[in-house]
């Protein structure tokens, strides 16, 4: 004759499956921010990118107009555009 009692004290199925469910819904949530959080950093990664591109293209377009205004090639233009006039008889400071 075989008696099959179950020890109070031996662990229940009912209590397993709740554990291991309320871990797998643990798990999902943290699954779900986990994913919100790279959608979002995607999100701001596009966003910098493009604003990088136009500080690049901004920075581009102030080196050229310093360059241009430094440009000593031809200093008769330069002048002309500076509104600047060629003096026919220049006085230089002297006696200092």
């Amino acid at each position: 004759m075989t008696i099959t009692s179950y020890s109070s004290r031996a662990p229940s199925r009912k209590g397993f499956f709740a554990l291991a469910a309320i871990l797998i819904g643990i798990a999902a949530i943290a699954v779900v921010f986990a994913y919100s959080r790279g959608v979002s950093l995607r999100i701001t990664l596009r966003s910098l990118k493009s604003e990088t591109k136009a500080a690049a293209i901004a920075n581009t377009d102030l080196k050229n107009k310093l360059y241009r205004l430094l440009d000593f090639t031809d200093p008769d233009n330069l002048a002309g555009e500076l509104g600047l006039i060629k003096e026919q008889k220049p006085r230089f400071i002297s006696g200092i």
